[in-house]
């Protein structure tokens, strides 16, 4: 939501009046593959960001030549899956979801959250883990933000805990990863025959600073500050 100073005249005191609309759009935007980050890609800021409605035309369905899946590996720095195994009797990313709490459009600061349909082989050696890479021009995963072992075989949802967006960037990256064995923990790439990583790439936009009403009417003008401390000050005659 982007913050507006609105003045309004009553009587000889000017008042500055904050509202608000909203930035972008706000529908569900399916990703596409993108050429440039080897990744699915929502090019709308909008949640929620999915690879597709269905795990039928998700883009990230099966796993390397298994299923086969489309454009594998679907990761910003070939991280290559491992290709042993059959299409939903072993382990594989089918879809992924980024949504933002309460919907709108992602932006720095947003909480949001991953939901994953993966296909599980087993419960006690089926690892998966979701990162938050920030920028994806020089993504940093680091540990995992959520981490779990698959609840039961088959096919599984997997919703990852509340995180938030802390990257002041345009073009954002998270993280699937799906190991057999073993965690990866700090790596996010951890070799193996049955493993699956998938990215998705996502757009966000700056937060806007907040007003928090004008401090003083000086000449005429009627000053303010924002949240993020600045003083501005605007015309009776502006409507911004």
């Amino acid at each position: 939501m982007k913050k507006f100073i609105k003045n309004l005249i009553l009587g000889a005191l000017i008042v500055a009046v904050c509202f608000s609309v909203n930035i972008g759009t706000v529908m569900a935007t399916t990703a596409v593959y993108s050429g440039t980050y080897t990744a699915p890609y929502c090019s709308s800021n909008a949640s929620p960001c999915e690879t597709g409605s269905t795990v039928a035309n998700s883009i990230v369905r099966g796993r390397l030549t298994i299923g086969p899946e489309p454009n594998y590996s679907n990761t910003v720095n070939t991280c290559n899956d491992g290709g042993t195994g059959v299409y939903h009797s072993d382990e594989s990313i089918d879809m992924l979801k980024l949504e933002k709490s309460g919907g709108g459009a992602f932006t720095s600061g947003s909480s949001v959250r991953v939901v994953a349909t993966v296909w599980c082989f087993g419960t006690t050696n089926d690892y998966i883990e979701i990162y938050y890479g920030g920028n994806v021009n020089s993504p940093s995963f680091g540990t995992p933000i959520y981490s779990t072992t698959c609840p039961a075989t088959g096919q599984q949802t997997i919703t990852s805990s509340y995180f938030t967006l802390t990257s002041s960037a345009v073009n954002q990256i998270i993280r699937a990863q799906f190991n057999y064995s073993a965690a990866g923990g700090s790596n996010s790439c951890l070799t193996g025959n049955y493993n699956d990583r998938d990215d998705l790439v996502f757009k966000a936009v700056n937060a806007a600073p907040q007003c928090v009403g004008p401090t003083s009417i000086i000449n005429g003008r009627t000053y303010y500050r924002d949240s993020n401390g600045n003083y501005n000050y605007i015309l009776a005659t502006d409507l911004l």
